[in-house]
């Protein structure tokens, strides 16, 4: 008999009285109690097989929603990286450790970004995706460094 099982069953020990485990060894000797436990545990199995198949199911539903948050991400980075500067992509890439040189064009280079990206999980591209690179875009930084310049306030909200 599995020993884990056991041990189970012993932590019930705790949860009931003496009086109730005495009468439940003096039923365990007739038959119709027996029957009734064999069939209690084949149902027991039968739920146990059903719950982690269900497991594997819910599992493969998170794999995908992984994944779709993924490339969600992903896109969102294309779409910023597209509004960038050259330098401003080319500081992100040497950040992530990607080779290029300067004859690689900002359209190869996102694409060479989101395929080493795209060879991390999610939790690495979450953490690689700094908050400068979803920072406002670089018109409103010219901006605000023109306020400061001048000692002007413009009308737009922030």
């Amino acid at each position: 008999m599995n020993p884990e099982l056991l041990f189970d069953i012993a932590k019930l020990l705790r949860k009931y009285p003496v009086d109730v485990w005495q009468d439940f060894l003096h039923d365990l000797h007739k038959p119709e109690l027996r029957k009734k436990l064999i069939y209690f545990a084949s149902v027991l199995s039968e739920l146990s097989s059903e719950s982690r198949t269900n497991f594997r199911r819910n599992s493969a539903r998170d794999d995908d929603e992984i994944l779709f948050r993924k490339a969600v991400l992903l896109d969102q980075i294309r779409t910023d990286l597209t509004r960038r500067r050259v330098f401003e992509v080319k500081d992100y890439a040497e950040s992530l450790g990607i080779d290029f040189d300067r004859s690689t064009g900002k359209a190869a280079l996102i694409n060479r970004i989101l395929k080493t990206l795209s060879t991390k999980d999610l939790q690495e591209v979450e953490r690689v995706r700094t908050p400068r690179l979803f920072s406002r875009p670089v018109k409103e930084d010219y901006e605000r460094w023109g306020e400061l310049i001048m000692g002007k306030k413009t009308k737009s909200p922030r």
